[in-house]
């Protein structure tokens, strides 16, 4: 093969991996919420406001969420969700909450990822007025890392950025199930390869080529694939975390 045929043949190749690719992604589609961040944080914001950080929705008579040391946790994210469009198998309303503690690890347990002893996922079914939610939050210490940025957080105590949802479709990417139910996805590609490149061009050619394509995303989203920095949690735990779905 000269040199002008190993050009001609590494364009045909690319076509047929954007096949692939483009067939994987309409299999693999499921809907999700994206949220986008609006980084303007000197915008006003309610406590009904789906958010990152700031003053978070809190009845009266509810506890503000603390650690196992009485330490208060820090809001990280507010999901309002009569406010937020509509998706299949999650809340239609209420409120839902995400606390972390202000430590090097943001209060998760690396032996136990559901011990809530450092961070609390709350859920307030019904939204009250205003009259009857707490007005201020206790004081958030910083941690002995804050001045490390590598272990602070990305925002101050008395910041918070508005979240706009919108109804969106995901697909697939290599930091959810590629890593999680690696077999099945591969069985996909490989199934679905077939159809195109039949037996001139061996799987193991393009195996890289086709996964080199779905990198993952990082984005703020509800449902969906999950996206992982460093590593599927679901993974090695015999099937404890297998009930468990994306919300944020």
């Amino acid at each position: 093969m000269n040199e002008e045929d190993k050009e001609i043949s590494e364009e045909i190749l690319e076509k047929i991996v954007e096949k692939i690719v483009e067939e994987i992604h309409q299999k693999t589609q499921i809907p999700c919420i994206n949220l986008k961040l609006i980084p303007d944080s000197s915008k006003p914001l309610s406590v009904y406001h789906i958010k990152i950080g700031g003053v978070p929705y809190m009845p009266k008579d509810y506890p503000y969420p603390t650690n196992c040391d009485g330490k208060p946790l820090v809001l990280l994210a507010q999901l309002n969700f009569s406010t937020l469009p509509k998706l299949e198998n999650y809340p239609q309303d209420g409120i839902l909450q995400f606390y972390i503690f202000n430590n090097d690890s943001y209060g998760l347990d690396w032996d136990a990822y559901d011990n809530q002893d450092n961070f609390r996922v709350v859920y307030h079914k019904e939204i009250l007025p205003e009259a009857e939610l707490k007005t201020d939050i206790p004081a958030i210490e910083h941690n002995e890392y804050s001045y490390l940025e590598e272990y602070s957080l990305p925002f101050e105590y008395d910041q918070e950025f508005e979240l706009v949802g919108e109804l969106a479709i995901d697909v697939i990417n290599t930091h959810s199930e590629y890593y999680y139910n690696y077999e099945k996805f591969e069985s996909l590609v490989k199934q679905i390869s077939e159809k195109y490149i039949g037996k001139k061009v061996l799987f193991n050619d393009i195996h890289d080529k086709i996964f080199d394509k779905f990198g993952a995303k990082y984005d703020f989203q509800i449902g969906g694939y999950p996206d992982y920095t460093q590593g599927e949690p679901r993974d090695g735990q015999n099937g404890k975390y297998d009930r468990y779905i994306h919300y944020f």
